[in-house]
């Protein structure tokens, strides 16, 4: 398991090698939105803001407990069968950069998306979707 800040490298590596996920840190605009995506997809927590993680006495050991346990629906075991999802689309048992896989297939395990990337690629579509993509960004630390 890892503690990470959400930003799309460091959460597209985890997804990559199988790792079950803790997003934490400040939390800035896409840092919020791929710690969602980790925990839609059952291999991570919620965002959670560094201060809650630091002031709420145990909630860290929880979440590690929860990240680390060996049940077969946890989020370990979630976390394995995406990468094996990922390398199986790349042809290869090892997958190689995670941003670039990121890039090319992270979206397309999007539940509820009828287009690959149609979250991140509607953001930019016309000018007001920024501004609600980055709206929606804020409403997941609420």
């Amino acid at each position: 398991a890892a503690v990470l800040h959400g930003g799309a490298g460091v959460t597209s590596e985890a997804m990559m090698h199988g790792v079950p996920v803790i997003t934490s840190g400040i939390l800035l605009m896409d840092q919020r939105y791929w710690g969602r995506r980790l925990e839609d997809l059952g291999m991570g927590s919620e965002p959670v803001p560094i201060n809650k993680l630091l002031s709420d006495n145990g909630l860290l050991c929880r979440l590690l407990d929860q990240a680390l346990s060996g049940a077969t629906d946890g989020w370990g075991a979630k976390a394995e069968e995406i990468r094996r999802k990922l390398a199986a689309e790349s042809g290869s048992d090892h997958v190689g950069d995670g941003v670039r896989t990121n890039a090319d297939a992270i979206m397309q395990c999007a539940p509820g998306q009828d287009t690959p990337g149609a979250i991140v690629g509607d953001a930019f579509q016309d000018p007001s979707s920024p501004a609600r993509c980055f709206c929606a960004q804020c409403l997941c630390c609420v």
